[in-house]
């Protein structure tokens, strides 16, 4: 519309201009739809297969639909002057469409990154804060534990060793979690820890022979 009014003219045809205005963005949508993918994956082969057959197959379609089918009087005047300007020209516009899709692509790429790195990064603080729990609360209970003892060995050491051992065994369990490979001996030590336990709870009523 501003090259008309700058030149002059007044014989502009809208439906004309409408029809290439709807043309260029159907284009533009199918070169970023058809190359997203192939974008993403870096696949290069796939991208410029694309472009070539999505860039003459749409300048095909718009000679047919200007010549034949809308019969535009400029566009048949321009191929009648000369075939090769005609043509020439459209496909400039069809490849300065390309790359505004492609520029359009790389944004959509860029974004694409952009929120895998915020979803890494969200996991990830997730699961810190998963791991500083599952710390802490051992480490409160083992403090607690401490605690009892400290206070009730005095008055009775029997009890005093039962949370004692039970200390120790929790302890070891949560530590060996961290571990591929534990020692024989602490397994050994554990397993001693747990029958004492169970003696304390069951009494005579539970006979145990560990070797």
């Amino acid at each position: 519309f501003l090259f008309a009014i700058r030149n002059g003219k007044t014989d502009i045809n809208i439906t004309e201009y409408i029809s290439n205005v709807l043309f260029n963005i159907v284009f533009f949508y199918l070169v970023v739809f058809s190359n997203y993918k192939p974008l993403k994956s870096n696949n290069v082969t796939k991208i410029i297969l694309f472009v070539v057959i999505i860039l003459f197959g749409s300048l095909i379609i718009k000679f047919l639909y200007d010549i034949y089918l809308f019969q535009s009087p400029s566009s048949i005047k321009n191929y009648n002057d000369s075939k090769i300007s005609y043509l020439g020209y459209e496909l400039w516009r069809l490849v300065t469409m390309t790359i505004y899709a492609f520029a359009y692509l790389t944004y959509l790429k860029n974004i694409e990154q952009v929120r895998i790195i915020q979803d890494t990064e969200r996991k990830l603080l997730v699961t810190e804060i998963a791991f500083l729990k599952a710390q802490i609360n051992p480490h409160f209970l083992f403090n607690t534990l401490n605690f009892v003892y400290q206070d009730v060995c005095a008055m009775s050491p029997n009890s005093g060793d039962t949370i004692l051992n039970l200390a120790d065994m929790m302890r070891y369990s949560v530590r060996s979690t961290k571990m591929d490979f534990a020692p024989l001996i602490n397994e050994v030590e554990a397993i001693d820890k747990y029958i004492y336990l169970q003696r304390k709870r069951f009494g005579e009523k539970m006979y145990v022979d560990f070797h």
